[in-house]
C-alpha cells in the first residue's frame, strides 16, 4: 500500500495542478487506520475512526474541538452584548442561533457534539441573565422554570450521511 500512495504523492508533486477524481480503489480499513493514526494530534479534525454498530470500520464524524470552542466563545461575546435585550426578542433570538448551529452541524455521530454545546450555551445563558441587574435575578431552580417557560430546541441531526 505504501508504494501507491508514494506514487501519487510522487505525481502531485510533478504535476501540481493535476486533479486525482478517484482514489477510492487505494482506501480500505488499513489505510485509513494508518493514515489516522499519523495524523498529528494538534490538527483540528472532525473525523474519527470507529467500528459500527454491526462491528464494521469507518469513518465518524464530529465537530472539531477548536471549531466548537471557538462558536462557544463568540457567542459568550455576543450575548454578553445583547444581554440588555427584551427577555422575549433575546431567547428568540437565541432559539434561531441555537437552530441554526443544530442544522450546520446536525451530522451522523455528532448529536454529543451538539449537547456539549446546548449546555455551553445554557450556563452563559445563566450566567448573563443574572448580571442583568445589580442583584442576582436567577437561582438555579428559578432559571429552570424560565427555560420551561422559554424552552432552548433540542440538539437534532438533520443530515444522516449513511442513508
Amino acid at each position: 500500500m505504501q508504494t501507491k500512495l508514494a506514487r501519487i504523492a510522487e505525481i502531485a508533486r510533478e504535476k501540481p495542478k493535476e486533479q486525482f477524481t478517484s482514489l477510492y480503489h487505494l482506501m480500505n480499513e488499513e489505510l485509513l487506520t494508518q493514515c489516522h493514526q499519523e495524523l498529528d494530534g494538534s490538527k483540528a479534525t472532525g473525523d474519527y475512526c470507529s467500528k459500527s454498530s454491526k462491528g464494521k470500520f469507518r469513518i465518524k464524524r464530529k465537530t472539531s474541538g477548536k471549531k466548537s470552542k471557538a462558536k462557544v466563545k463568540a457567542f459568550k461575546e455576543w450575548l454578553k452584548a445583547e444581554r440588555h435585550q427584551d427577555v422575549k426578542e433575546l431567547m428568540k433570538t437565541i432559539r434561531a442561533k441555537l437552530i441554526g448551529h443544530y442544522r450546520y452541524y446536525g451530522i451522523t455521530d455528532n448529536s454529543r457534539g451538539l449537547s456539549v454545546y446546548k449546555f455551553q450555551i445554557t450556563k452563559a445563558l445563566f450566567k448573563w441573565l443574572n448580571r442583568r441587574s445589580q442583584k442576582r435575578s436567577f437561582t438555579y431552580d428559578q432559571f429552570n422554570l424560565f427555560l420551561k417557560r422559554n424552552p432552548l430546541p433540542e440538539p437534532k441531526i438533520y443530515v444522516s450521511i449513511y442513508g
